[in-house]
């Protein structure tokens, strides 16, 4: 009798550990955005963003309205090597913390390593390039702290301890399948919204190089430009709610700083290429309501052949879902005399491998 109900016993608290939820997590709610290599030819709607958070794969189609060559030709695929290659993810090693919920604000270089190939064709030219941006540190606020080591475990308990009062070891199922289902739910979304937070402050590099072909013969490819880039990032809350939880309303303020190596300008009076060095600085300011952002950034440019060249443009982005993003750019670029570029970009993003394993540190309360 002994043996048949030490049997059914572990029977039953097999069958209760396998029925434990949840193990694993889908987020969705990655960015994407623009390419660096768009960036370093300044063709990107807008030069100055710092993401914090990478899809796998984002493929970008950018087009200038001021060019003539018709039907969209420039475009950009950008992959994240971390999502690719990490099989064994956590959501809290993916955001920094430890198994005692201690945050580490350096830990994002290679989970937030994203490479990215470019194609943009000016005129007769077309420019192939290759770039990288990464995040050095990552900066978050209390209640990001708070919401991570207290929110996420209190609501995973609340799952927890429901599932374990509620537990049918006969048929398998929850007496209280509909509570049950809503607390899931309230736990997925819990995930999901932490994705959103932007940390307080952010310091990304990037770097890219360009090789352009004249008249699109491959005999004619030559050294185009080759650049690296700083971005400082500074986010704060607009609206929060009773909780004080974000509500994904930001102000961004940005500081920009990059050195490119020029030999892509064509002298017509000694018929070749001028050699350059430049030295780009620059601010932007961004407001963002939801899935709305708008934003106006400057650049200064310097350099012996460049002499108070400057990009000034207003830019508009909208989120259509957590896939598909439009952003468009408006003002003067650099080397032209127009007063009005217009730029209109789609993003379009791609995930895979994006489970995480939903291993929260305790909480801390």
């Amino acid at each position: 009798m002994k043996t048949i109900v030490s049997i059914v016993l572990i029977f039953c608290t097999i069958c209760f550990k396998a029925q434990k939820f949840p193990g694993s997590i889908s987020i969705d709610n990655l960015k994407t955005p623009n390419s660096p290599a768009f960036v370093l030819l300044d063709e990107a709607p807008t030069n100055i963003e710092s993401p914090q958070t990478m899809k796998a794969l984002a493929l970008s189609l950018v087009s200038s309205f001021n060019s003539s060559s018709g039907f969209p030709s420039n475009f950009a695929v950008d992959f994240t090597p971390y999502f690719i290659t990490d099989t064994k993810k956590t959501f809290r090693e993916y955001n920094g913390f430890n198994d005692k919920g201690e945050y580490n604000s350096f830990s994002s270089a290679y989970k937030n390593l994203s490479v990215s190939f470019a194609f943009v064709k000016k005129d007769s030219v077309q420019n192939m390039a290759i770039g990288f941006k990464t995040t050095l540190v990552k900066l978050i606020s209390s209640d990001q702290k708070r919401y991570f080591t207290k929110d996420l475990p209190e609501i995973y308990e609340k799952l927890e301890q429901h599932r374990q009062k509620n537990f049918d070891p006969i048929t398998l199922k929850n007496k209280s399948e509909k509570v049950y289902d809503s607390l899931v739910e309230k736990y997925n979304k819990a995930y999901s919204d932490y994705m959103d937070f932007k940390p307080v402050f952010i310091i990304n590099i990037a770097g890219a190089y360009n090789h352009f072909f004249d008249n699109s013969m491959s005999s004619s490819g030559k050294f185009g430009r080759l650049g690296g880039w700083i971005t400082m990032n500074y986010n704060t809350q607009l609206v929060t709610n009773k909780e004080g939880v974000n509500k994904n309303n930001y102000l961004s303020l940005y500081g920009f700083g990059r050195v490119l190596r020029d030999e892509m300008t064509f002298d017509m009076e000694s018929r070749a290429y001028i050699k350059d060095t430049y030295t780009d600085i620059g601010a932007k300011i961004d407001l963002q309501f939801d899935k709305l952002t708008i934003g106006y950034e400057y650049i200064r440019r310097s350099g012996n052949n460049s002499s108070n060249d400057y990009r000034s443009l207003g830019s508009i982005k909208y989120e259509i879902n957590t896939n598909i993003s439009i952003i468009g750019g408006f003002g003067k670029n650099f080397q032209t005399d127009k007063d009005l570029v217009s730029f209109l970009g789609i993003n379009w993003g791609l995930n895979f491998n994006n489970d995480f394993e939903t291993d929260t540190p305790k909480s801390t309360k």
